[in-house]
């Protein structure tokens, strides 16, 4: 059995005490470029790789060439890390905006998780009502999800999803000035 995994930095199973041949890494470039671009890669043991390499052409015989050509000189050039270190700082930037901006309701909602990616996670203080928030907030212009919509049963957690990964950083400053108020407002009538 080859437990899969998406850990790009390959560390996880290998200090776990798996070795390189027992894991299987399965990925996409789909959140890195473009969904469009549809082309992922499987990196498996030895022994995996004549039975993965048949099913993959009995399923999908291939990918797009210049794709593939295109894709290979992003690659080998560095092209690929240049974009993904440009976009993680881009998206940090406006990550420490929205921290920010909140701050100073910091007693009433904390900014949590890591500090990547397009969205946050906004975990509300006990007393507030997410539903709440999340409905005077697009009353307002601002557009956000409640933590329940992640939750097949009851969520332990009272808080918003927030995402920010297409707007401006004064977009970001923005909607979270008016959240800030809609929050601020829902605690003093609590």
């Amino acid at each position: 059995m080859f437990p899969p995994s998406n850990d790009t930095g390959h560390q996880s199973h290998w200090s776990s005490g798996a070795q390189p041949d027992d894991v299987a890494y399965i990925g996409t470039f789909s959140k890195v470029l473009t969904p469009a671009l549809r082309i992922g890669y499987l990196l498996v043991p030895p022994p995996l790789r004549e039975p993965i390499e048949r099913l993959k052409r009995f399923s999908d015989y291939h990918t797009s060439w210049p794709t593939q050509q295109a894709l290979a000189i992003l690659l080998s050039e560095g092209h690929l890390d240049r974009h993904i270190r440009r976009m993680r700082h881009h998206y940090a930037h406006k990550r420490q905006v929205l921290k920010d901006t909140l701050a100073p309701i910091a007693h009433l909602a904390q900014l949590c998780g890591l500090d990547a990616g397009l969205h946050a996670y906004l975990e509300l203080r006990a007393d507030l009502d997410a539903h709440c928030v999340a409905q005077d907030a697009q009353a307002r212009g601002i557009l956000v999800s409640t933590i329940d919509t992640c939750y097949m049963g009851t969520p332990d957690r009272n808080g918003l999803l927030l995402g920010y990964g297409g707007l401006s950083a004064q977009d970001v400053v923005r909607g979270a000035l008016i959240l800030r108020e809609v929050i601020e407002q829902q605690a003093g009538s609590v």
